[in-house]
C-alpha cells in the first residue's frame, strides 16, 4: 500500500510522539522504523517534519483517509509497540489514544477519578446508547478483575447523556478497550 504525503504526515507526528514520550526508544522499535522507511517511504525527515504541528491538523488529514488507510496506520501503531522488548506504560496509554484517534472517535483523559459515577451500572433512568454499556457500566462488572478508574487513563468517549437530576452530563469512556467508565463531565479532559 502507499502512503501520500499528508499520510505520511500524520504517521510521522503519531510515531514521532510515541517515541518521545515516555522512555527512550527501544533497538527494535528502531529497526522497525527501517522497514517502514523502505515500504512506505518514511525517511527520518518526515519523522521529524514540523509540517504538521498540531492535533487539530493531524484530525483533518485523519478525516480525509480511507478506512483501509486508517487500518494500515492503526496496525503500524499496534507493530510500533508490539516489538518493544519491555512494555512502556506511557507508550502504551498514547498508543491507545492514537488508535482511538484513528478510529475517528473522540477520547477524553480521567482527571479526577473522584468523578467516576461507578454505581450506575443497569440503572434504566438515564437514556443509554444500549444495554451492553448500561450493564457493564460500573463496579460490580469491575471488580471482577480489580479494576478501578484512575486519574491520567485514557478512553474513548461511547456514549453521553444529561443526568436529568443534576443538570450535568454524564459522558462513558471505553477504557483499555474493556472497561465502560461513567464520569461526570467535571471529571474528564476531551483530548
Amino acid at each position: 500500500m502507499k502512503l501520500n504525503t499528508n499520510e505520511l504526515s500524520v504517521l510521522g507526528y503519531l510515531l514521532r510522539h510515541l517515541l518521545t514520550f515516555g522512555s527512550e526508544i527501544d533497538k527494535k522499535q528502531i529497526e522497525y522504523l527501517g522497514i517502514l522507511n523502505y515500504k512506505y517511504g518514511l525517511t527520518p525527515e518526515l519523522l521529524h517534519s514540523d509540517n504538521l504541528n498540531n492535533l487539530d491538523k493531524v484530525r483533518s488529514f485523519i478525516k480525509e483517509m480511507t478506512t483501509e488507510t486508517r487500518e494500515e496506520l492503526l496496525g503500524i501503531i499496534a507493530e510500533m509497540i508490539i516489538v518493544r522488548e519491555k512494555p512502556d506504560d506511557n507508550q502504551l496509554d498514547l498508543s491507545m489514544k492514537f488508535i482511538t484517534l484513528l478510529k475517528g472517535n473522540q477520547v477524553a483523559v480521567i482527571i479526577d477519578k473522584g468523578e467516576t459515577l461507578s454505581g450506575m451500572e443497569g440503572n434504566k433512568m438515564f437514556a443509554w446508547k444500549n444495554e451492553e454499556i448500561m450493564n457493564k457500566a460500573g463496579i460490580n462488572t469491575w471488580k471482577n478483575t480489580n479494576f478501578y478508574p484512575e486519574n491520567g487513563m485514557i478512553g474513548e468517549i461511547v456514549d453521553s447523556f444529561p443526568n436529568p437530576i443534576f443538570g450535568f452530563t454524564i459522558f462513558v469512556l471505553l477504557v483499555n478497550d474493556v472497561y465502560y467508565v461513567p464520569m461526570n463531565e467535571r471529571g474528564i479532559k476531551i483530548l
